[in-house]
């Protein structure tokens, strides 16, 4: 019986419940299908469903060699719903660890093919590794699983033949031995002049590894080694078979290599999996060509039998591609954040193309120091840039020139900035006394942004999002003096409203729309501090209307509670007025949210409590004059446009128009530390359990 039988076997006898669900075995009106019958029994079905208790030792074999474990399946549910496929390790204690390895996401009645490729862990203890499919504070339904495998799939095998190295070659001898060399145990073959063919033979049964063919990935084996030789010369590596009594059946040449004198090369060759049936006995040389003419070492570490599995390639170059294709060609070489350089720029939408010119910089604050740059590109139909481009790039969208592509890399998922900007224009346009020059704006003025694949002369860089520019979505009339953007750019007491003046130039807030007319606007904007820091709490309540437009910060201090976007509560506000008296509050920047750090690289607990903001004195101000009408507005938001399923259904939809095979990619080429930290699973279960703790604390102040 070979692993793959093994797995199967099994997987009846070692089926069981997770949660409170039950599980019945049915068969097809033919009996040829057996389908699992996953019943939910609790209306928010918390961990409700399947799991398989393989003994740990089944795996023992696969663990060692850094393989996977593949789980397919087919599955429906009776009601839209999102399950996860969990990796737990069991000691007899309890669970010793969990691992998620992604969701599934089912509408009502739809059958979905799943495949999942489980990596697998060595956990101190474990005495059982147990897949599972389950639910998380999901609606109730019942759900079938059908057509069950799990298949061990090998990407790396031992390498058999490691101690069974032999000197080759005919003639003279060839000594074998072993050599430390750069500081590691390397096998040596010393090769004395007249040998033909000398070398280092490594010999292994091909029947070792005929229980791997078929489930090796690619179904492809390589053998891998580094070599080194003390002069320079030719070495080939041939397979050779031989019988039972090892007489010689065939030989097959695999590779040449020149080996420099001295020069630590790494070799990586293609083996055939097919071999003759009488064949028992396999070598692998690594040999001379040729007689020897002089005494030389022949040197191998490393070496190693793998089946390698392919790197995910770069989505297609092509009208096919799932996502949008920009392209930017041209010299990159002298651009940064002040530096702008002009390009070559193609959007490709399933062949709908446009063409142009790009003044290209590098775009951002904090995520400069990333090593995915995010970039501003603006638009023109010439390379001197005389004559804007304008187009629409999005259904939906306003014609224009200026856009950023933002790289995320602090956020793996590429969701957070966009799909939060689109709650908040939700959240606004569902706002009593909404002014009207919100209205007429972009979105709400808010950020709109849609995924794209970017490539940079010629080579893939990347999955990005295609964003409006906040000087650009307001709604603004540049020859209008009382039309003004602020957004803070560094926490200071200023930033946090706790001084009476700010100075607007970069070192606290900066001017987005209205510069050039920087004192004409530090004098508007100064006349909110000096009152935030001025006035009574009677006099901040009765005034507060002249200076603030109250209904929007209350929507914005709510949001930014709910989503725990800690990042605005000092910067990433944006302020704006269209009558140079009255500020408005406006979402930009939102990717430090729902648990997510800053740099993406760990999580935050859901159940922070936000409400000290961070000693921001402006939102400390309102939330105290304005409690009820805070409290009132936010039950609201959490019944219409705040509700987990709405604000998760949104994620999802971000999800299926990304596609896996471009969250592969994307890793591939930058494997960002949030990779390791966010998913669609992690916001599956912190949206919700924020959104409770946001509750509590409310239901508390």
């Amino acid at each position: 019986m070979n692993l793959k039988e093994k797995y199967q076997s099994l997987s009846d006898g070692v089926i069981d419940i997770t949660g409170s669900a039950k599980i019945k075995l049915e068969t097809t009106k033919n009996k040829l299908e057996r389908v699992y019958h996953i019943m939910g029994q609790d209306d928010h079905m918390i961990y409700d469903g399947i799991k398989w208790n393989f003994p740990i030792n089944l795996f023992s074999e696969l663990n060692a060699n850094n393989n996977l474990l593949k789980m397919a399946f087919n599955i429906q549910s009776t009601q839209d719903t999102t399950l996860n496929v969990d990796m737990n390790y069991e000691t007899d204690a309890g669970i010793a660890s969990s691992v998620n390895q992604g969701v599934i996401i089912l509408k009502a009645g739809e059958t979905v093919s799943v495949e999942k490729l489980i990596t697998l862990n060595e956990v101190k203890g474990a005495v059982r590794a147990v897949p599972m499919v389950r639910s998380y504070y999901a609606a109730n339904a019942d759900f079938y699983i059908s057509e069950l495998v799990f298949d061990p799939i090998f990407t790396k095998l031992p390498m058999f033949a490691k101690e069974l190295a032999n000197p080759a070659g005919n003639g003279p001898n060839t000594q074998l031995q072993y050599s430390e060399i750069l500081g590691e145990r390397w096998t040596t073959a010393l090769v004395s002049k007249g040998v033909i063919y000398g070398g280092i033979a490594y010999k292994f049964n091909p029947a070792d590894f005929t229980k791997y063919i078929g489930n090796i990935q690619d179904n492809q084996l390589h053998f891998s080694f580094d070599l080194l030789t003390d002069i320079t010369t030719d070495i080939a590596i041939n397979l050779n078979l031989s019988d039972s009594a090892d007489k010689f059946i065939s030989s097959t040449p695999l590779a040449k290599v020149n080996s420099k004198d001295n020069q630590v090369s790494h070799n990586d060759v293609v083996l055939p999996i097919n071999h003759d049936e009488r064949a028992v006995n396999a070598y692998l040389l690594i040999m001379g060509t040729t007689i020897s003419t002089e005494q030389f070492s022949v040197s191998v570490n490393n070496a190693a039998i793998k089946a390698t599995s392919q790197l995910p390639k770069a989505p297609t170059d092509s009208n096919n591609a799932r996502l949008p294709i920009v392209k930017l060609t041209g010299d990159v070489s002298q651009m940064n954040r002040d530096k702008k350089v002009m390009l070559k720029f193609e959007f490709n939408d399933h062949g709908r193309i446009v063409t142009g010119y790009s003044s290209t910089n590098w775009q951002g604050d904090s995520s400069l120091g990333y090593p995915k740059k995010s970039y501003k590109i603006r638009l023109y139909a010439d390379a001197q840039g005389n004559t804007k481009k304008k187009f629409v790039p999005f259904a939906g969208w306003k014609a224009d020139n200026q856009f950023n592509m933002k790289g995320n890399y602090n956020d793996s998922t590429f969701a957070r900035n966009v799909v939060n900007s689109g709650l908040f224009a939700d959240v606004t346009a569902n706002r009593h006394g909404l002014r009207p020059e919100i209205v007429k704006a972009d979105s709400f003025a808010t950020v709109k942004g849609q995924p794209i694949m970017l490539y940079i002369n010629g080579k893939f860089n990347g999955i990005y999002t295609f964003n409006t520019t906040k000087d650009v979505y307001m709604n603004m009339d540049k020859t209008n003096d009382d039309h003004i953007v602020i957004g803070g750019a560094i926490r200071t007491q200023a930033s946090l409203f706790q001084t009476d003046e700010a100075l607007l130039d970069g070192s606290d807030f900066e001017i987005i729309q209205n510069a050039g007319h920087d004192d004409d606007t530090r004098t508007k904007f100064n006349r909110l501090m000096k009152f935030v820091n001025s006035s009574t709490d009677e006099e901040f309540k009765e005034h507060a209307s002249e200076y603030l437009d109250i209904p929007s910060m209350i929507d914005w201090i709510a949001f930014l509670v709910m989503i725990q976007a800690e990042d605005s509560l000092a910067k990433n506000t944006t302020f704006a007025t269209w009558d140079g008296k009255v500020w408005s509050a406006t979402a930009y920047d939102l990717d430090t949210s729902w648990s997510m750090y800053y740099d993406g690289k760990k999580l935050v607990d859901p159940n922070e409590d936000m409400f000290w903001f961070n000693d921001n004195k402006l939102y400390q101000r309102i939330f105290k004059a304005f409690k009820a009408d805070f409290k009132t507005r936010y039950t609201e938001l959490r019944n219409t446009v705040m509700t987990p399923a709405n604000i998760l259904n949104k994620f999802v939809d971000w999800y299926y128009a990304v596609g896996e095979e471009n969250y592969e990619a994307d890793k591939e080429i930058w494997n960002a530390p949030s990779f390791g930290v966010t998913s669609l699973a992690q916001l599956n279960s912190d949206i919700p359990l924020r959104l409770l703790a946001v509750d509590k604390q409310v239901s508390e102040k």
